[in-house]
This record gives C-alpha cells, structure tokens and sequence, in this order.
C-alpha cells in the first residue's frame, strides 16, 4: 500500500506541486534568457559589419531621417526621443511574449512527460497482475512476479532520472548564471578581437596610396615623357623671394591635395597675385607636380615654386638628427620588422608606425628659415586642409615676439602635453608642464625672424637627438613641435583652423562655414574610400578649378582623377546628376560638363537622354553620361548625391521627387531648377527634410542660351544643399567682369523661387514698355524695321543698355525666310504666358504693394490673348469712324526717337522699383532677410533682364540698404526729373493718336502718385465712412472718426 500511496500523491497532489515549481521556474528563465539574448544584442550590435550596417528596415530608417529633419527643434527632438522610448519597449515587451511563449510550449511539454510518467508509475503498481500477485495475496509473494515488476520500476527509474537531469539545466540558476558568464566573455574576446583587426585594416587603408593618385601620377610623368618640349624648367622669378607678397609652405608627394590647397587659397583670395606658393615633394612625384601645375595653370595670377626636397643639399644626415634617426637599422625595424606581427596586440601604438614618419617631407617644416633665407614670414599649410576665407588677415597678426601662431586644441584634460610627451622621463617632467595646452599642425604662421633670434631649429636638434631611444616621446612631428616651440606659441582664434574632418562625423556646419580654414585631420582623408560624405565635397569642390590642358593623347580631366578609380566599377560615379532633358535641361547639363564637372543625365524619354550624350561628344567629348532608368542614374553620382530637376511646375515635380527619392540616401539633395510657386518648393522642403534629404528650389534665369552658356542664378532653400554645389554653381554662372559670378544664396524656404518670379514679372513690365516704344516709333513715327533697328542698336550703346534691347534690334533685322518683307511683321500679334507673370500680380494684391506696370503687361496680354474679338471689334469701330490711328500727323523724327527713349528708361524705372518693392515686402513677411543690391547684382548678367542700369540700382541699394523706392535715390530721382516732360509728351502723343501704352502710362501715373504729398483719397475714404461706417483718420488730430454723413446732408437739404 506503500507504493500505492506515493503513486497517488505524483498522480495528484504531486502533479499541483510540479506546476507551481514549473511555473516559478518559467519565470526566472525567461527573465535569464532574456538578459542573454539583450547582452548578446548589444555586444554584437556594438561594431556591426558594413553590410549590416547597410541594411536597415523601413521602419528604422524613417524613425532616423525624422531624428535627422527634427534635430534643430528641441520640442521635437523631445517628442522624437519618448517616441523612441515607447517603440523600443514595445519591441522588449514583444520579445519577453514571444520568448515567454516558446518557453511556455517547452514547459507544457516536459510538464504533459512528467505527469505521464507518474502515471506510469501509478499505473504499473495499479496493474492488475501486479495487484493480485504481489499486493492482494495472503500466501507467499511470486518471485518470478517481483523480478519482473522491479526490472519495469528500475527502467522507469532511470528514465525518470534521464529526465530530471536532462531539464534541471533549465531549473539551475547558478549554471546559467555561469554558461552566460562563459558566453560573455567569448563575444567580449572576438569584439576585442574584432576592434583591433578593424583598426588595423583602417590603418591600411588610411596609410596606403590610392591607385588613382598613383596611376595619375604615372600618367603626368607619362605626359612630360611624350612632350619634353612642352614642360622645360622656369626661371625662377623674383617673387619667390619678395617678403612683402603672402608666402605659403606646402609640402606633400600628393598631386591631388596639393592642387585643393593651391586653387582653394588662390580662389578665396582678394589679391591672389599677391600670393606665393613654396611647393615640395619627393624625387617620385616632383615631375608629376610639376606637370600638373603647367596644365593646369594657377589662376588669379598667383605664384607657385615646387623643389624635390632632394634638392636641398643641406638636408643631410650630417646636420638634421632626424634623418640619421630615420636612415637607422634599428628604426627601421621598429617600422617594418615588428609591425605586422604586433598589429593586432596594441591598437593604441600602431599610429606610432605610420610609414610617413619616415618621410624627409614630414619633417621638412622644421627648417623654413634654411629653406627659404629672405622672407620674414611664412604660413605652412598641411596637403589635408582646404582654405575658405581670405588668409591675408594672418600676416597682420601681432605675433608678440612668438615664433609660430597655431590654434589650441585642448578642452578639459585632453590635448594636453601629457598625451604626447612621457611625463615619466626625468628631463621632460622637469622642463615641461604636463597640463600645458597642446595646439595643431595644419595652419601655422611662423616669424621666421623670431624663430632665428630663438634659435628654434637648434631647440629641434637638441631635442630629437635626446630622443634617438624613442624615450622622450614616441614618433612623429607633433610631439617636435610642442616640445620646440613650448614657449614661443601664440594661440591663433579658433575660427582660423577647426580640425578633426577625417575623424569626428559631428563637426557642426556653423562652425566649418566660419572657419577659414578646415582640416580633414584623421584617417578619413578626403581622397580616400574611407572618407566621410558629409565632407567630401568641401574638398572635392576644388579640384576641378580652371582649365586642363591635356594633349590630346592624355586622360582628360575626368578619367585623368577619376578614371583609375573608377576603372573596376560601373557605372562612373559623377559630381552632379540632372534629369529632365527639354532644351534647358540639356543645355544646363552641357554647361556643367564643359566647366569640369562630370554630370550623369536622365529622362523619362530615353531618346532625349541619347541626344543629350551626342551632344556631348560633339561639342567637345564632355563628361556628360546618359542613363535610361532612374535606379542606376540614381546610383551613378557620388555621395552625398545632388540631383538638379528641369521639368514642368506642378504635378510633374512631385512625381519625378517621388521616382528619385526612392533610390536616394540620408544626406541627398534634390534641386528644382524650374519656375516653381514658392510655396510649393517649401512644402517640399519639409516633405524632404522628414526623408532626411535636402532640397533647394533653384531659379534658372537666361533662357536656353544662358542655361548653355552662362545663367542667372537664384537658389533658395537649405543652405547645407547650397554649399553642396557652391562650387558648381560658381563656375556655371554668368560672369561679370567687375562683379564675379551671376549667383548667390538667396535666403531660406521658398524665396529663391519667390525671387525669380518677381524677376520674371519684371520682364513682364521691360518687355510690354519696349513693345509700347515699338509701336510709337512704328505707327506715329512712321519708322520702318530697318530705321527701328538702328535706333535700337543706338540705345542699346548708352543707358537702355540691355539684353532685351539688343534682341529687339536683332528681331527688326531679321527678313521672312517664307516670303517677302521682314518676319517680325507676320508673327501673331498674340502673346502667351506659363503663369510667373500672373503670380506676381498676385502677390502684389496680397502684400498691398502697387506694381501698376506690371499689372498693365499682364492685362495687355491678356487682351492679345482675344484675338478674333478684337478683329471684330476694330470692324465694328472702323464703321464709326475710328481707325487704328486716330491722327495722322507729321512729327519730327529725331525728336520722338529722343523723347521714346527718355520715356522708356523712366517708364523701365518704375517697373523694377515696383518688383524690388515687393521683393523687400514678402522678405519682411517670411523673415528671409534678402539683399536687395545683391539681387540686382546677379542680374546684370545671364539673365533676361540683365542691364546696364541694374549696377546702379546695386550702388543705390549700398548706399541705402534701407532705401524705400529707387523713385527716392537721389540719382534716379534727378533722372527722371530730367526725363519727366519727354515721358509726358510720349504718353500724351500715344493717348491723342490712340495707341495703348498702358506700361508707360501706367508707371507715369505710379511715379506722380507717389511723388505728389497729398492724394484724392481723402474723398475715397469719406464715401467709405459715408456708406460702410468703415471710419478716416483726420490731418489735424490724432485717432478714428466716424461722422453720420447721411443725417447731416439730410439736414442740410432740409
């Protein structure tokens, strides 16, 4: 009965107790399990793999691209971060549940086994065999019986006891405790493992030649090869020696980045004919420098010198310690025999094994005065750095008896001395001050006349010849440098030098657009695979600076620098992308092509994408490269990619941002070159920035001529976006002798497109005014197409000086090719519009701001636009006696020819007053803060309404930024004060003959309204009181009236 009893208690009460120890044990194995899969988690996520890294699902993607567009909004950074929280609980929450639920499957399982199991039991010692034979029987128990009932209860034993051991794992805290222990440690082990093979391979790739720079500098020594003739040695000029000019110290065996820092000083500099470049590099590359320079010429009239540090006979290991160092066995070994064999065991020390240290180029800096004897000053400039202001301001540093200015780079305890000397040698702690800020090699200005008086090179000798045992510090120049110039630093503005471009990802763009100049400081240097698309294209953008003068047997510019690159991948990767390939768009694309920069095209037509390319070809194999699917055009530019659209306003843009967008990245920019209602491109705008890209709303102004050649430019939007293609736009733009490029950053949102609207409403005005003079000259004066030409090309030589007067005169030169007379006589008296005319009307009522000239135009082509009523109209008019002119009167001809000029210059006047107005009304409303004498600036080129008298309105707008009218600028004021009886005369003559002249009519009426002091309003603003209550305001005393104008005539009727 023994038996019995405990079967039952596993059969029953048991069973209860194993689930309450089974559902307790659940729970603290799932809460283990779950804190190893969380560690695991994090240790692997902690340096993912770059193809891990590259793969990401939609739902993460759009939580960063929303972190990225809010991140300069507090609130919704907030908002952002709970949204984060709540979502990464959520995924925990749903972890615990699924992990709960497999635990659950498996515990259900063993707890249905154990209960069979104990009903095995129950039931073998239930079994009626066993019963009657061994547990009901009075007489002697059957042995034959007992052994085969204890040989079924032994096998269910060991069974049981399989079981239990199999599941106590499951139950055992201590043991997963320790095997998540062992877990661990081995995943710690490979990420430490991992780390250091990764920085190792980074080292590599860091500290290896490219084979771009290779190949291009076998193919310049190639060239000079083919053409000894072409690239004899110079005579060196006197300047390479004049201390009064700007001195730069520049060396590097990199042709590439010794180029950026050439053209990036010469091309930011007021006086680049001031500016003297000392280039030296190695005996390998001193040909192909050379070479480079002689095709590429330096612009702006600059100088530069390049020397083979080999030529410096002075540098010896006799005289300089740190080349007999260097040519020594031991160190040498230290470099070479040891380094791979310890790369992986200290990742801190590998830096130390840079191969450049070797370089004779890496410590040339430590004998500027030896090398160049007359000059007072210098500024030596790193190959990794790119300057973006005007330097000249350093020469004027007071440097107070210091020999080298440099930028500190110490914040709180790092960057200190402590971290480049050994504080542990007795010398260095005594002589130095291990708290002692350190500063940067990169941009330093050195007085080489303090630097002789402090004997600074004979502080360098002393020093590193104490250092030959690596004792006093490691390797390198920087560590030289602070010990050599301890106390003869000045510390320069950090705004001079901000670092760290090649290694910190986080550097803001506020404090890179201030610096004068960035260094790419790191591994990740701007020519390398490795480097960071954030920043790339600040360097790359000065690469392509001038003309390339390869012969025609020689790489052109693009396969020259990208072509070995590129050599082993497909398609190319390009500097810009442009689709939407109608006139404009493909001669915007030809035009960045011809001016060095690469271009991918794309067209939902391929046919335009194929003639796009043979264009190229034909007009000078430009590097414009067609690509008939969005995905691999897309794919084809460089990152951070910039895509420039040219097709219709409206739906069409949205639809082809929705096409591109699907291949573009984070950091992207997409560019609306067309005529775009600003609002729209703002909508965009935001639209974009929530995918985490950029957008700019760019107003292409010069129609298909000026796209080819040279446009006006008005780009508005992200300024980030803008700086993206600074560099394009500069060198795609109309050029200007006396002013520089036709583009400038116009300001935030949509005000590049808001401005050239306005622009184009203005042409409205200039356009209607000259058709007006046309038509006095033709139907009062009796002019014929070839006097009106004359007269025309006349005004075109003085102050009406404009492009729109020159085509004029063309257009009236220009005989039908279909029959008799002149064609300007058989086009269609009907004008059209694509609406920008229209909207600046609009604007005009909504921001209150009078434009009457250009309101007139829009009307007059409105009323061409009734063609077939008009010829109506003039029948039925004719038959009541009015002709199309209403006098037939003789008028002296020179005389009208003067007076319509003077009128049209006054009437021209009033037209760009009236849209500079509402440019600077729409700039208060939206805060864009835009430069009215800028905007007039970039006008006078490329642009449809480019004129001579746009540099006056720009000297206006500088002399009174706050200027009300250009009416009121004292020179046009006496201008059309001079003009005024002419403008009148026209006018009066126009009205009398009856011919329209609604612009001119318009602006005399606009220019006498607003220069007269007192208006009829008044009798305006008494009937609106009289029959709407709406109130006036008295001359004579201050506040609102209201006066029952009814009653009182009533009364006086009365």
């Amino acid at each position: 009965m023994a038996v019995a009893v405990r079967g039952g208690r596993i059969g029953s009460g048991g069973g209860s107790v194993l689930r309450s120890f089974f559902s307790y044990r659940i729970f603290v194995s799932a809460m283990f399990s779950l804190l190893f899969l969380a560690t695991l988690s994090v240790l692997l996520s902690s340096h993912p793999s770059h193809k891990d890294a590259a793969v990401e699902s939609a739902g993460n993607a759009h939580v960063r691209r929303s972190f990225l567009a809010w991140q300069s909004d507090p609130v919704k950074t907030r908002l952002e971060l709970i949204h984060n929280q709540a979502n990464n609980h959520i995924a925990l929450v749903n972890a615990y549940a699924t992990y709960a639920r497999k635990l659950k499957i498996e515990i259900s399982k063993q707890l249905k086994m154990f209960d069979d199991l104990a009903k095995n039991f129950s039931d073998l010692q239930l079994r009626q065999t066993y019963r009657t034979a061994l547990f009901e029987t009075d007489g002697a128990v059957d042995e034959d019986v007992l052994r085969q009932f204890e040989k079924e209860v032994k096998d269910k034993v060991k069974l049981a006891r399989s079981m239990i051991a199999e599941t106590k794992e499951s139950y055992d805290n201590q043991l997963k405790i320790q095997k998540l222990k062992d877990t661990i440690f081995a995943v710690n082990e490979l990420l430490l493992k991992a780390k250091k093979n990764g920085a190792f391979t980074s080292l590599i790739a860091a500290k290896s030649t490219p084979k771009s720079l290779h190949c291009l500098a076998m193919r310049l020594l190639e060239e000079r090869i083919a053409h000894p003739e072409k690239y004899k040695d110079d005579e060196p000029k006197p300047e390479f020696e004049d201390p009064s000019l700007y001195h730069y110290a520049l060396f590097s065996d990199n042709v590439i980045a010794i180029s950026v820092v050439v053209n990036s000083v010469v091309k930011n500099a007021e006086e680049p004919w001031k500016h003297v470049f000392h280039v030296v590099t190695d005996r390998m590359n001193f040909a192909a420098t050379k070479v480079w320079f002689k095709m590429r010429p330096i612009q702006g009239g600059a100088h530069i010198e390049i020397n083979a540090v080999d030529n410096f006979k002075f540098l010896n290991s006799s005289y300089a310690p740190v080349l007999r160092q260097l040519e020594s066995a031991n160190l040498r070994k230290f470099y070479f025999e040891t380094m791979a064999e310890n790369a992986t065991k200290d990742v801190n020390n590998m830096k130390f094994k840079n191969p450049k240290y070797l370089s004779k180029l890496n410590h040339l800096r430590f004998y500027l005065p030896e090398l160049y004897p007359k000059l007072h000053k210098i500024l030596f400039l790193d190959d990794d750095v790119v300057v973006q202001k005007d330097l000249t301001a350093l020469w004027k540093i007071d440097m107070d008896g210091k020999v080298n200015g440099a930028v500190n780079t110490c914040f709180g305890p790092f960057h200190r001395l402590s971290e480049y000397l050994n504080f542990s040698h007795p010398l260095i702690k005594e002589k130095f001050n291990p708290r002692a800020c350190a500063w940067a090699f990169g941009m330093n200005m050195f007085d080489l006349d303090a630097w002789r008086r402090e004997r600074s090179t004979e502080q360098y000798h002393y020093w590193q010849n104490l250092n030959e045992d690596r004792t006093l510090w490691k390797l390198g120049t920087l560590p030289a440098g602070l010990i050599t110039f301890y106390s003869t630093t000045k510390s320069l503005d950090k705004a001079w030098h901000v670092l760290g471009l090649g290694i910190n990802p986080s550097i803001s763009t506020e404090e890179i657009d201030k610096a004068a100049v960035i260094h790419f400081s790191g591994d990740m240097k701007p020519w390398l695979d490795i480097a960071m698309n954030r920043y790339k294209h600040l360097w790359t953008k000065y690469i392509f600076v001038g003309t390339f003068g390869f012969s025609s047997q020689a790489p052109s510019t693009y396969s020259a620098i990208q072509g070995e690159r590129m050599a082993d991948q497909s398609p190319k990767l390009t500097r810009i992308g442009l689709a939407g390939l109608a006139v404009m768009g493909q001669n915007l694309a030809l035009n960045i092509a011809e001016k060095g920069f690469p271009i991918s095209v794309y067209n939902r037509t391929t046919s335009k994408v194929d003639e796009t390319v043979e264009r190229a070809k034909v007009e000078g194999n430009l590097p414009v490269f067609g690509f008939h699917d969005p995905e691999s055009f897309v794919q084809s530019i460089q990152k951070p990619r910039v895509i420039i659209m040219l097709v219709k306003a409206g739906a069409p843009v949205d639809q082809t941002i929705k096409t591109l967008s699907a291949y573009m990245e984070k950091g992207d920019c997409i560019i609306d070159g067309g005529n775009e209602w600003y609002e729209n491109t703002e909508r965009r705008e935001k639209a974009m920035a929530e995918l985490g890209l950029l957008y700019l709303g760019l107003g292409v102004s010069g129609g298909e001529e000026g796209a080819r050649n040279g446009p006006s430019l008005m780009p508005g939007g992200s300024f980030e976006a803008y700086k993206y293609i600074e560099d394009i736009l500069l060198k795609v733009a109309a050029q200007v002798p006396d002013s520089g490029p036709c583009v400038t950053y116009i300001g935030k949102g949509g005000s590049g497109n808001f401005v050239k609207m306005i622009h184009n409403g203005i042409e409205y005005g200039d356009m209607q005014l000259i058709a007006e003079a046309y038509d006095v000259l033709k139907s009062v004066g009796k002019l014929s197409n070839e006097e009106l030409k004359n007269v025309f090309s006349e005004w075109n030589k003085g102050e009406l000086l404009s492009f729109l007067i020159e085509i004029t005169a063309d257009i009236f030169g220009i005989k039908d090719d279909k029959g008799d007379g002149y064609l300007v006589d058989k086009v269609l008296d009907k004008t059209g519009m694509k609406g920008t005319g229209k909207w600046t009307v609009q604007q005009a009522a909504e921001l209150s701001v009078a434009a009457p000239t250009i309101e007139a135009s829009l009307d007059s082509r409105f009323l061409s636009g009734l063609k077939e009523e008009r010829t109506e109209a003039a029948k039925v008019f004719k038959s009541g006696g009015f002709g199309d002119i209403l006098t037939d009167q003789v008028v002296d001809k020179e005389k009208l020819i003067d007076d319509v000029r003077q009128a049209l210059y006054a009437s021209k006047i009033c037209s760009y007053a009236q849209g500079m107005n509402l440019i600077r009304a729409k700039s208060i409303e939206k805060g864009w803060d835009l430069k009215l004498g800028e905007l007039a600036r970039i006008w006078k080129g490329g642009c449809i309404i480019r004129a001579i008298f746009l540099d006056r309105i720009k000297k206006a707008y500088d002399r009174n930024s706050e200027l009300a009218n250009l009416l009121v600028d004292p020179e046009f004021a006496k201008e059309i004060i001079d003009r005024q009886s002419a403008w009148r005369r026209v006018v009066c003559l126009a009205i009398n003959s009856g011919i329209s002249t609604p612009g001119m009519s318009a602006s005399l009426a606009y220019f006498d309204t607003y220069r007269r002091e007192r208006l009829p309003a008044n009798l305006v603003q008494a009937q609106r009181d009289y029959f709407g209550a709406h109130t006036y305001e008295r001359i004579d005393v201050p506040g609102s009236f209201h006066t029952e104008w009814f009653k009182i005539a009533k009364n006086i009727s009365n």
